[in-house]
């Protein structure tokens, strides 16, 4: 009912389905203050998005910008070669904005940076709500565990491109609380 009253007004449309039935085009992301999310984007086509150690510095010194101004608090983060995930918690409905600058800045200046141009990114990011404690923790365990199930390393903690390699954060914005739930006061 919602759903026909925007489109009757012009604030949604629906796009045809595979078999006919109307759909709509893209699923609404769930916003509000305080949400917890993990949120995934991958290389375009696969590709890498970190080149060497400068690019993943470029992308965690913008993943403090975007911290700054958007009042998003990160708990948990990996650096794969070709994508990354983050246990991030928002101060407001803002996911889709912050996340929108931070793809973009970041992007700019990794194609600036290596004298390419186009999508670094596949697609927009995947955001996932968080709503439970437990799964908090399975989340973190998750993300840290990646380097680990990929090869990259040989223990869980041998990798500066997580948040696990240490309680101090690699920028001061990003709050480590590394499998908990609860955050590390600033």
């Amino acid at each position: 009912m919602i759903c026909e009253l925007l489109v009757c007004y012009g604030l949604f449309h629906r796009a045809s389905g595979s078999r006919g039935e109307e759909e709509m085009a893209r699923p609404w992301r769930i916003q509000y203050a305080g949400a917890y999310y993990h949120v995934l984007s991958r290389g375009n086509a696969g590709r890498d998005v970190f080149r060497d150690d400068v690019d993943r510095k470029v992308f965690l010194e913008t993943l403090g910008e975007t911290c700054d101004r958007f009042g998003v608090e990160v708990y948990a983060f990996v650096l794969m070669t070709n994508h990354y995930h983050f246990l991030l918690q928002t101060g407001a409905a803002n996911l889709s904005r912050a996340m929108q600058w931070f793809g973009v800045t970041y992007t700019r200046r990794f194609n600036s940076r290596h004298f390419r141009r186009g999508h670094l990114f596949q697609g927009r990011f995947k955001s996932i709500l968080v709503e439970s404690d437990a799964y908090v923790v399975e989340l973190s365990c998750y993300i840290h565990r990646n380097p680990l199930r990929a090869g990259m390393v040989k223990s869980g903690s041998g990798t500066s491109c997580s948040s696990i390699y240490g309680r101090e954060a690699p920028i001061p914005t990003v709050n480590l609380a590394i499998c908990s739930a609860l955050p590390i006061p600033r």
